[in-house]
């Protein structure tokens, strides 16, 4: 389906089809619409806490010279950018009257671009996480391969990131690389 199709399908309610119910991932009331759009709002911001308290634990034991507590903050920091783009939830979608104008100006397409970036950039700690897997595989050798084990990730994760960007695009709960 086009994307045109896809958007009639979801918000057929403006043109008098499903029964004028906006189909929102299967939910038949307001009410339900909106706890689905707060559940992915609480759980960034408690990912988002649980990451700030990593970084501080790392800081405040004056670990950072060690390169294991290098690779597990940098994973967290793209953690915590993840975290605060899934917090944000429906918010940067935007939002459409029944001609198509945009309702709210914070409710920009770039608005939702910006949100997908950051969601997709940070990704990247996943490969720190691969990072972490070789360094402790190459404990007596991570010297060698520590400014790779930093620094590859970050370039790979922001590669992708820019490399979406043409692609970014409204999804349901937020913005992203919509499914074809």
């Amino acid at each position: 389906d086009s994307h045109f199709c896809q958007a009639v399908k979801e918000r057929g309610d403006l043109c008098g089809c499903n029964n004028a119910q906006w189909n929102y991932m299967g939910t038949s009331s307001n009410n339900q619409r909106l706890i689905l759009s707060w559940i992915p709002r609480i759980t960034g911001i408690l990912s988002m806490l649980a990451s700030v308290a990593v970084v501080v634990d790392i800081i405040r034991t004056k670990r950072l010279r060690q390169s294991n507590s290098q690779l597990v903050l940098a994973m967290t920091m793209f953690d915590m950018m993840t975290a605060i783009s899934w917090s944000l939830s429906t918010l940067p979608i935007p939002q459409y009257d029944e001609f198509g104008y945009s309702m709210n100006i914070r409710h920009l397409l770039s608005a939702c671009k910006i949100q997908a970036f950051f969601l997709q950039f940070g990704y990247s700690s996943i490969f720190y996480n691969v990072s972490l897997c070789v360094f402790y595989l190459l404990r007596g050798e991570s010297k060698k391969a520590q400014p790779w084990l930093v620094g590859v990730p970050a370039v790979l994760g922001l590669t992708l990131a820019f490399a979406g960007i043409p692609f970014y695009d409204t999804m349901t709960l937020a913005c992203h690389i919509p499914v074809s």
